[in-house]
This record gives structure tokens, sequence and C-alpha cells, in this order.
């Protein structure tokens, strides 16, 4: 299936990379680290990319069937430094079971929300 949607892709700069990700990163409890994503043995990256604007439609659906396809097989998290989906659902994703205790963390450090450019957690306030 992953290489029936990459010989789809329309656009040469595109790709799809499999990075094994068992060993030492698996023995790492999920509380100890923010991020959660740790049970998985294997992380897919769907890059889309293409030069010209006039085909976003056609590359970011490319991507967006190829995640559609992959969801049943996936556990469900995402490795937030790959995406470019910051919604509150990636969110929740890509920090699993450690998201409440970090909106928690970020509501008592950051209660301004300064720090707020990139994928993160919302205050609780």
């Amino acid at each position: 299936m992953i290489i029936d949607h990459g010989n789809q892709a329309q656009s040469p700069l595109s790709g799809i990379v499999i990075e094994f990700y068992g060993g030492a990163a698996t023995r790492v409890k999920v509380g100890d680290t923010a991020f959660a994503q740790r049970q998985a043995e294997y992380n897919i990256v769907i890059a889309a990319q293409w030069r010209d604007a006039a085909e976003n439609d056609q590359h970011i659906g490319w991507a967006h069937r190829l995640w559609d396809a992959l969801k049943p097989y996936s556990s469900g998290g995402q490795v937030l430094t790959l995406t470019s989906d910051v919604s509150e659902e990636a969110m929740r994703a890509g920090f699993g079971s450690n998201y409440a205790r970090l909106v928690e963390l970020k509501t008592k450090y950051d209660p301004t929300n300064f720090f707020s450019r990139n994928q993160h957690t919302k205050t609780a306030r």
C-alpha cells in the first residue's frame, strides 16, 4: 500500500520515509518525557513537496490520501516536529497521555502563552 501510494506522487520532490524507532527509544517510559510516542516501532514521514503553488491541492491531497490509508495501521500518535498540522487534535495525538500534564505545566509557567510560535499546548485558562 505504501509503495502504491508512493508511485502516485505527482512531484519528484515528494517522498515517503520509513523510520525504525525500536530499541532504546521504546525503553523510555511514556511519562518520563513530554513526547509519549514511544510504543510504535516505526514512524512514517509523508513528505509532500512541490514548487508551484497552483498545485497545492493536488500534492496536499496525495499526502492526505496516504495518511488516511495508513490510519488503520497507526498507533494514532504523531511526531510533532514532523507535522505541519498544529490543530488541537494533532497536539493531543503528539503528546498522548502526557497532554493534560503538559497543559498544567504550560498554565503554571507560561500563563500568558508567550511561547506560542510553533506546535504547543494551550494554557488551561
